[in-house]
């Protein structure tokens, strides 16, 4: 079964914005980075993944993302994730020719070889969609076979909006739970979420470097657990 594996990551000048009040975003910036290639670093060494495509504006992920292997970058014209998501599709359906497409979030840098395997082998079967949900109700990644079966749909909730159409459609739905999935990073308790499990990741050191930023300049008094 060919499986293309799909990851949108924004302008970097738009990076993390709901952390801007904490902090600057040469910070988040890199932060940003770290989670990508983790993310990356993982779809690239999953067997059943033919391709990656990035799709972005940003020359500095295209830039991190051709030291990679398997990598195809498609140009994201800043118009909305849908949109920029929609191209890749169309450039894998047109070029790539898979039989299923993964789209996952550039963010969730827990996710590992294991969680990618398990949600593809859960997509076998045809007329089928796995969606593995953030703890917020929205989607991190979703597996599609064939692509384009259900309209795409992000933020919170989306999750629920994904079950709800796949069944609609009388498509087979299978859902998969697993922490390195289901945490994404928003806000300062993502980030303390993934610090105490996220040793041996890019992040790791960005989220230590975070931290002591914020306790030293802001005075943020969050129990450090590492």
């Amino acid at each position: 079964m060919k499986t293309v594996a799909i990851i949108p990551v924004k302008d970097l000048s738009r990076a993390k914005s709901r952390l801007s009040k904490y902090l600057p975003l040469n910070l988040r910036r890199e932060l940003t980075i770290a989670m990508f290639n983790d993310v990356l670093s993982t779809l690239t060494l999953c067997n059943s993944i033919q391709h990656v495509i990035v799709v972005t504006p940003s020359d500095e992920v295209k830039d991190v993302a051709r030291a990679f292997k398997k990598i195809a970058i498609v140009r994201d014209e800043g118009v909305g994730q849908i949109p920029a998501v929609m191209k890749a599709i169309d450039y894998a359906i047109n070029v790539l020719n898979p039989e299923t497409i993964l789209l996952t979030v550039a963010d969730v840098p827990l996710i590992r070889p294991w969680n990618v395997e398990e949600v593809i082998r859960l997509a076998k079967s045809y007329n089928t969609v796995v969606l593995a949900p953030s703890v917020d109700g929205g989607t991190n990644v979703m597996v599609q076979h064939p692509p384009l079966i259900v309209r795409l749909m992000y933020g919170k909730s989306s999750f629920y909006k994904h079950l709800e159409e796949a069944r609609g459609k009388k498509i087979t739905v299978r859902t998969y739970y697993s922490l390195e999935t289901s945490i994404d990073v928003d806000t300062i308790d993502d980030m303390r979420s993934v610090l105490r499990v996220c040793a041996g990741t890019n992040s790791y050191h960005r989220y230590k470097q975070i931290y002591t930023f914020l306790r030293r300049i802001y005075k943020y008094h969050l129990k450090m657990e590492y």
